[in-house]
């Protein structure tokens, strides 16, 4: 079974009332951690609504914001996406690694606010970037994963910078 059946099968069991907004709330970070790509699974507006019904969500314990955070995020495309990260760090991660490949054009390394009523989970214990050091692997971001934001994009502050490679 692929990693994307989990993210499919969650919200159809939402969708149909099959599982309440409390198993949800236990379920949603575990599977969108889970899910490699979680956008190209499942719709944005399907995601907002599973992450609107559980309301803010974090794996760590944290609060939710209370003034507009720092957001860093590489991507392709125009679109904004859901999956943000406090670090520039993993976000040039991100973009050197993972989106080398693309056209300069495609590939962008962004840095905004958001508000604090679009931080929809603070996530640590997240898809963890590795790199090499000295023939060992090594977490890029230190043992806290990611440091993920999920946004609900109409909350990003425009305009939305691009920063210089």
């Amino acid at each position: 079974m692929d990693r994307s059946h989990h993210a499919r099968q969650l919200y159809r069991d939402w969708d149909s009332q099959q599982i309440s907004d409390e198993i949800l709330v236990r379920r949603l970070i575990p599977v969108w951690v889970h899910t490699e790509n979680p956008q190209n699974v499942l719709s944005q507006a399907k995601w907002l609504e599973l992450f609107r019904a559980t309301g803010f969500l974090s794996d760590y314990g944290a609060a939710p914001p209370s003034e507009p955070i720092e957001v860093w995020r590489s991507q392709i495309g125009s679109s904004y996406g859901m999956s943000w990260t406090r670090s520039e760090e993993v976000a040039r991660w991100f973009h050197d690694q993972k989106h080398r490949p693309y056209q300069p054009k495609q590939s962008v390394l962004l840095r905004t606010f958001v508000e604090p009523g679009g931080v929809l989970a603070l996530i640590q214990k997240s898809r963890v970037p590795w790199h090499m050091v000295e023939g060992r692997v090594e977490l890029l971001a230190g043992r806290k994963g990611e440091d993920e934001v999920i946004v609900d994009p109409s909350f990003l502050r425009r305009p939305v910078l691009r920063v210089k490679q």
